[in-house]
């Protein structure tokens, strides 16, 4: 398996569009720290850019899935898939560790704006650790979602389109859920993202919105498995 990720790993960063979205997500949450920072000048600013860079953060990620399955969509399941030694358990768990390299990469180009605070203050360094914990979170299950969209789909950039209405959807339920009556409004209030990030924006630790994070995430990975075993049941 340790081959089948660094096969996956080379694959995804041979692409131009890993360094694209990389540098993308850098240069537009720079753009944000910067004007908040211009109209704040506050050394506790990360907790306001946090649900700004999980959006942004949502934006970019179909791209990511789409990019790390589209060798495979072109090459129709190639040998490396369909009747290889590797398992679908394998092959899921690579696909995705793969783009969760790249949008780590993302994530991590933005550390040096809590070193940029610093210089403004003492930053609350829990808070900010908190922060990022939740963006990995949102980058995990976002990942999981994109890799299952990528394989049930007939094109990856299908795949990228189903992903980011996934996505979306759970961003804009909890707007929706203010309209919605009683259990059904909670229901769907729990499973909003947004709703999931206060705890981390806070500086806290919930452990049910940890529990959120990880279920969707085995969920969708489980899912991008099964149906990776039904395409090469398929194909026999």
């Amino acid at each position: 398996m340790t081959g089948l990720i660094i096969l996956c790993l080379v694959r995804i960063w041979r692409s131009p569009a890993a360094y694209i979205s990389v540098l993308s997500y850098y240069l537009l949450t720079s753009g944000l720290f910067l004007m908040v920072l211009s109209l704040v000048k506050d050394a506790d600013v990360m907790s306001a850019l946090l649900t700004n860079m999980t959006f942004i953060l949502v934006l970019i990620i179909p791209f990511i899935c789409a990019v790390s399955w589209t060798p495979e969509k072109s090459d129709s399941f190639d040998s490396l898939y369909i009747g290889s030694q590797f398992s679908s358990l394998s092959i899921g768990i690579s696909k995705w560790l793969g783009a969760m390299s790249v949008v780590s990469a993302a994530i991590a180009s933005t550390v040096v704006f809590p070193l940029i605070l610093s210089l403004f203050g003492s930053p609350q360094w829990g808070l900010i650790g908190t922060t990022y914990f939740g963006l990995f979170l949102v980058a995990a299950m976002g990942t999981a979602i994109g890799c299952w969209a990528s394989v049930v789909s007939r094109s990856s950039w299908a795949g990228a389109g189903i992903t980011l209405a996934i996505i979306l959807g759970l961003w804009l339920a909890g707007p929706i859920a203010l309209f919605l009556p009683g259990l059904l409004g909670q229901a769907v209030t729990d499973a909003a993202l947004v709703h999931r990030l206060f705890s981390f924006e806070r500086g806290l630790i919930s452990l049910s919105d940890v529990l959120y994070f990880v279920v969707m995430t085995v969920i969708f990975l489980g899912s991008q498995i099964t149906a990776l075993s039904g395409k090469r049941l398929g194909s026999l």
